[in-house]
């Protein structure tokens, strides 16, 4: 009588990897490893989707960041970003990839050219005092306000490796990576906020005025304030006019105004000419750069009694009522973007009163500062008059390197943070104006750990600030109820791209893996089934080079990291959160997005570390040409438990793949729960269900791996079966 044969089947849905149990302790229908197969089809392993590229060219260096930036008006367009550049492209058709690079650009500016329109005048020394401007952030000196400011360093496009934080606010893109911060609006790209209006650079300027009778100056050579002078017709009284300028940019944001200069018609010993004068004339240069996107130039003009102001602000109410002073628009010069707009300030008629009759508007009411002014204090170049300066007159303001590495959207404000200069700083702007901040507009986060923000997320109605080893929440909706509080400081987010929300909950890369949160509750999903996996990952590379993405079509969370000392990402986990099972892809991403673009739904891209713009697809059985070659490692199959020894005779797998298609597989066994392969095999795999005898004696376990060699349209694995025969009790 033969020996009857006993079948082990695996038919049922299949649990994905674990590896963090003993061999002998592995679920039923879970593997040891899988890869490239995935959960699609109920019940059975899938090969993965494969993937094509979506833009026609190929970028000079792996793909940093991608994003889709969709416009109320229907247009949308794929940014991408590689070390030297920034593309985006329509969505129709292959992108072009036109390039919205910006260009490095410093303009400094000391003393300020201007062009004296009138002969009748005089021009004097004074006693100098300070010149109220707006957002003081020192106290001066009486000193020469002449130089306050006097030198910008604006440098907004440094390209660096151009990993992006994106955000959409008012229907622009708005973008940063800790070196710059720009805003995109379809068409042109300029960067965000406007700083103090610069004057020119100039040294030992020469100003001739009238010089039929020989007066001229060199501002150098003056000994006091500078300021240049007029005496109005009629006006022997003292009076004061303080010049003040503001750009304005292409979306009709307003900057903050700066004085350029001050008139004062208190002038002892003015000469006959100038007392029968008419009022001073002048132009004055201004400096228009185009990487700041402004549109035109606003001219105030305030006007005071017998003293400024001293110790006062544009937000003090005591600047605008009292002192019997007035700020007003007098003119909006157009400004296209040039090196230089030249504005005529002044009247050549009327006196005192021309000043006051040609104002128009109201006063202005802008609080904003550039974001990130930092103040430098110390002596203006030699040769440029220093040895006149106080020791604490403001000389500098420095807006380089103050960037935000992270944006976000939350309660209608765009939320900053990343700053390399202040790490645990975050910045939120004013309601709907992204580029309006107070000085009071921010708040720091544990600043006493040692550790910096890597990430900013908005999660149903609260806001999440990450740093490695922590995360806090913000609540409130305004800064007069803002209220935060930290979580935890067992676990944190790795970097801003790490972090994704679905089904309500929000996921996060942590250090030790990954982390699920639902408002509530910590759980650290990774840690129970593939914790030898995290273990392997390079945190050091993963803190820039980690990504994730919520692939919505396939119930999935992917998250590629740099596993086994590589510097790059080299593999990609696959949570499936409908079947809570683990799988993996072998590929190398570099950056993920949810892009629609002119597929018919939002879609999982990503980049690569070839410079190329990929997008799964159900109908893709090769990623880009390249053969995905499927595997998996079984547990330990060990029916009858470890006190009966079988042979091994028969395998058995059930596949269904399109059409005659033909799969190629090597087939290795492992015997009782060790790590060598007793015996290799091969078996081809296409429609229905094949079979391989072989023979493997006196295993009282054993698994077997399955390895793709040549793959030709994809496969999915409904199961399989073991068949063996008993052999003894032990």
């Amino acid at each position: 009588m033969p020996q009857p044969k006993f079948k082990t089947e695996s038919y049922q849905n299949f649990g994905g990897i674990n590896q963090k149990v003993s061999p002998h302790a592995t679920g039923i229908f879970e593997f040891l490893d899988l890869r490239d197969l995935d959960f699609q089809t109920p019940g059975s392993l899938s090969q993965r989707w494969g993937s094509t590229q979506y833009i026609g060219q190929t970028y000079p260096g792996q793909i940093n960041s991608l994003f889709e930036f969709a416009r109320l008006d229907g247009s949308s367009y794929v940014v991408q970003s590689f070390s030297g550049g920034i593309f985006y492209g329509a969505t129709t058709g292959n992108c072009q990839g036109i390039s919205f690079t910006l260009q490095s650009a410093t303009f400094q500016s000391f003393y300020y050219p201007v062009e004296i329109r009138s002969v009748s005048l005089a021009i004097v020394e004074t006693t100098p005092s300070q010149f109220p401007f707006q957002g003081d952030v020192s106290a001066l000196t009486d000193s020469d306000w002449r130089d306050t400011p006097s030198y910008f360093n604006i440098n907004p496009a440094v390209q660096s490796a151009n990993r992006l934080s994106y955000a959409i606010l008012n229907n622009y893109l708005l973008a940063g990576d800790g070196n710059k911060f720009f805003k995109f609006d379809g068409v042109t790209t300029t960067s965000v906020g406007l700083p103090y209006v610069m004057r020119p650079y100039g040294s030992s300027q020469i100003f001739s005025v009238n010089p039929d009778i020989g007066v001229s100056l060199y501002l150098t050579n003056l000994s006091g304030a500078s300021d240049l002078i007029a005496l109005p017709i009629g006006n022997s009284g003292g009076f004061f006019y303080g010049v003040y300028f503001s750009y304005l940019n292409n979306r009709g944001f307003e900057g903050p105004m700066t004085p350029f200069f001050r008139i004062n018609a208190n002038i002892a010993g003015a000469t006959a000419a100038a007392q029968g004068g008419s009022f001073l004339a002048l132009r004055v240069a201004v400096t228009t750069p185009s990487v700041l996107g402004i549109s035109a130039i606003k001219q105030y003009i305030y006007s005071a009694g017998t003293t400024f102001p001293q110790q006062s602000t544009f937000s003090d109410d005591q600047f605008w009522g009292g002192y019997g002073g007035q700020m007003r628009l007098v003119s909006q010069t157009p400004a296209s973007g040039s090196t230089i707009t030249w504005i005529a300030c002044g009247s050549t008629i009327g006196g005192a009163s021309a000043i006051l009759s040609n104002s128009g508007g109201l006063s202005p009411t802008n609080g904003y500062q550039p974001l990130g002014l930092t103040t430098v204090i110390g002596q203006i170049p030699i040769g440029v008059g220093s040895s006149q300066l106080g020791p604490n007159v403001i000389q500098e303001y420095d807006l380089a390197g103050y960037y935000p590495q992270f944006l976000e959207t939350y309660q209608n404000r765009l939320f900053l943070a990343g700053f390399s200069t202040t790490p645990s700083t975050v910045w939120f702007s004013d309601v709907a104006e992204p580029e309006g901040y107070n000085p009071d507009f921010n708040f720091e986060v544990r600043t006493n750990d040692g550790d910096s923000i890597t990430c900013i997320k908005a999660y149903s109605t609260e806001f999440y600030i990450f740093k490695q080893r922590s995360f806090h929440v913000l609540t409130g909706d305004s800064p007069t109820n803002f209220d935060l509080r930290q979580i935890t400081d067992q676990y944190g987010c790795l970097n801003n791209r790490c972090c994704v929300l679905f089904v309500d909950q929000m996921m996060f890369l942590d250090a030790k893996g990954l982390v699920l949160w639902n408002g509530a509750g910590i759980n650290p999903i990774s840690d129970a089934k593939i914790k030898p996996i995290f273990e392997r990952m390079n945190v050091q590379a993963a803190m820039t080079e980690a990504c994730m993405v919520h692939d919505k079509i396939r119930n999935q969370i992917l998250v590629s990291v740099p596993v086994d000392g590589s510097s790059t990402n080299n593999m990609v986990i696959v949570y499936n959160y409908l079947l809570g099972a683990f799988t993996r892809y072998a590929l190398n991403v570099s950056s993920f997005a949810q892009i629609k673009g002119r597929t018919s739904d939002r879609n999982t891209f990503f980049g690569d570390y070839a410079g190329r713009v990929n997008y799964f697809g159900a109908s893709f059985a090769t990623d880009n040409g390249a053969t995905i070659l499927p595997y998996w490692k079984t547990r330990f199959l060990r029916d009858m438990g470890d006190s009966v020894t079988k042979t091994y005779r028969r395998l058995y797998i059930d596949t269904d793949a399109p059409g005659a298609s033909i799969n190629a597989f090597r087939i290795d066994f492992y015997q009782n729960y060790g790590p060598s392969i007793i015996l290799s095999t091969t078996l081809t795999l296409s429609q229905t269900q094949r079979r391989i005898d072989f023979g493997l004696q006196n295993s009282k376990s054993v698994a077997f791996e399955l390895t793709g060699l040549q793959m030709a349209l994809p496969l999915r694995i409904h199961g399989f079966t073991l068949e063996y025969a008993l052999r003894r009790r032990v």
